[in-house]
């Protein structure tokens, strides 16, 4: 991975972008090379690096944050100011507002109106106090330059399709903000799993929301473990209650003997048998046997085409060669001996941090531009 970073002898600003930018990202954005060619590193570069330093953002962010959002180079010094000046008019402290900065690299690319209206519509809409908005937003700064059709649609999905009263969703927002930006799909199986499956009431959730953040694969192999031994009780009215933050957070060991009362070889051990049941389905998708993975296997729409440009070259040769030998076994009505089948083990997701990373990008860019 090509790392470059910022270079300026006359004031050594080398030495405090010591995270680097990543060149291969930015030369894959439209426009976005030809804009860094027209800029002047002293006149353009160094002011703004030194205005991310006087308001407290680590050195090491420097290089984060241009690659991310390199149209910061081009924002003016005025307005760049004027947007801090509005978060710490609101209350945000000094060292959230560089927090925020370091984590949200469009944060501050959006006017102050857009900053306000944004702000207003988690008041608003959650029936927030200022101080509880102020708390969601400073923990989850992308909120405020993401788009806003994933929060509305979480919302309605919490409200309809999972049944949460108003005040239990507010609940549950300020305790786990990712929850309005959560995948639906995740959020809907995790709670599908609580509520039908474990019998959990929806005020018992919305009591211990950290839950519904949590894997899903742990939950489910814990609360079958807990059955199987007849401990899987959840109402804290009853003997032997097991909350449900300590069911999801515990580390292995300690949720064996302080909760299953069972030894951590049991537990890994029908642990073993659940991975036979997934390794079996795996199997029975069939990809495997003509030498795919999941991977892909995923549509090619125009997310999934920009995260395959993303690819390491060596990764995006070896995938080729997969989809190739698969399609050629496929026309032959073959299937390559079992030695030769893509395992389990070694099937890695390795697009999916790309195609989250896309569809993050496209997102604070579609709100940025509607500036």
């Amino acid at each position: 991975m090509q790392r470059v970073p910022l270079r300026n002898s006359e004031d050594g600003l080398n030495h405090r972008a010591k995270g680097g930018v990543h060149l291969w990202k930015l030369e894959q954005r439209p426009n976005v090379g030809s804009m860094l060619l027209r800029l002047n590193f002293n006149t353009d570069v160094a002011p703004r690096l030194l205005f991310l330093k006087e308001i407290g953002v680590e050195d090491s962010r420097f290089g984060y944050i241009i690659t991310h959002n390199p149209f910061i180079l081009t924002e003016s010094l005025e307005n760049l100011q004027s947007r801090v000046n509005y978060l710490k008019s609101k209350k945000f402290s000094s060292e959230t507002v560089a927090s925020m900065v370091s984590r949200a690299p469009y944060l501050l690319n959006f006017s102050v109106k857009r900053l306000d209206n944004r702000l207003g519509f988690y008041q608003q809409q959650l029936n927030l106090s200022a101080s509880s908005t102020r708390n969601i937003v400073a923990r989850l700064p992308r909120l405020l330059c993401g788009s806003l059709e994933p929060v509305k649609e979480n919302l309605k999905v919490c409200e309809i399709e999972l049944g949460f009263k108003e005040n239990e969703i507010q609940h549950i927002v300020i305790a786990v903000p990712k929850v309005l930006t959560a995948n639906k799909r995740k959020l809907s199986q995790i709670f599908d799993f609580l509520h039908n499956i474990m019998k959990v009431p929806h005020n018992l959730i919305a009591k211990f929301p950290q839950v519904l953040n949590s894997k899903y694969l742990r939950l489910r192999e814990r609360h079958l473990f807990l059955e199987f031994l007849g401990k899987a009780q959840y109402d804290p009215t009853l003997p032997n209650y097991i909350s449900l933050d300590r069911l999801v957070s515990l580390p292995d060991e300690t949720f064996c003997t302080e909760l299953a009362l069972a030894t951590l070889e049991d537990f890994l051990a029908t642990g073993r048998l659940l991975l036979g049941v997934r390794k079996w389905y795996y199997n029975m998708c069939g990809f495997n046997k003509i030498g795919l993975m999941r991977d892909d296997t995923i549509v090619e729409d125009s997310d999934v085409k920009e995260a395959l440009r993303r690819l390491p070259e060596a990764q995006y040769n070896d995938r080729m060669f997969r989809i190739k030998r698969a399609l050629d076994l496929s026309m032959k009505q073959q299937i390559l001996p079992k030695d030769q089948w893509t395992k389990y083990e070694e099937d890695n997701r390795y697009l999916a941090p790309y195609l989250e990373e896309v569809i993050r990008e496209k997102q604070e860019r579609e709100e940025w531009m509607k500036r």
